[in-house]
């Protein structure tokens, strides 16, 4: 019978089995379900849930609040230049790079700038941020 479930949530939700087997291995699969039923994304739940060992223990309304919470993205441009310049003024050696035309070495600051953040920024738009800072 478990294997009848397991497959039947690998084909109802498009997931691998294994992440399959680590729900049922947590018991985790009525929580998924529950979350699902709310309005939560199926692969961001499971991925949540399989990956993040400190909300197993969280109700389905609480995953839905985390996911969303996770989600918001910063869109203060403001905020974002001033975060850009900060990054910038404490890595002069990338932003000659730059300068001196080594265009690659763009990426090296947003990802300091994502790593701020924590990625919750659009990556294209701190591009333009450092080249209109460039």
């Amino acid at each position: 019978m478990p294997e009848e479930v397991k497959k039947g949530l690998c084909a109802k939700y498009g997931l691998s089995e294994p992440k399959v087997s680590v729900l049922f291995s947590k018991n985790l699969v009525d929580l998924l379900e529950e979350a699902v039923a709310l309005g939560g994304d199926v692969k961001t739940l499971v991925n949540l849930l399989v990956n993040d060992v400190s909300i197993r223990d969280a109700s389905a309304q609480e995953l839905i609040r985390l996911i969303r919470e996770r989600s918001v993205k910063i869109d203060n441009v403001p905020k974002l230049e001033e975060i850009v310049i900060g990054v910038m003024n404490d890595n002069h050696a990338v932003v000659k790079q730059i300068r001196d035309g080594k265009k690659s070495a763009i990426e090296f600051l947003v990802g300091q700038v994502m790593r701020m953040i924590q990625g919750k920024a659009d990556p294209n738009l701190i591009r333009e941020l450092i080249n209109k800072s460039i």
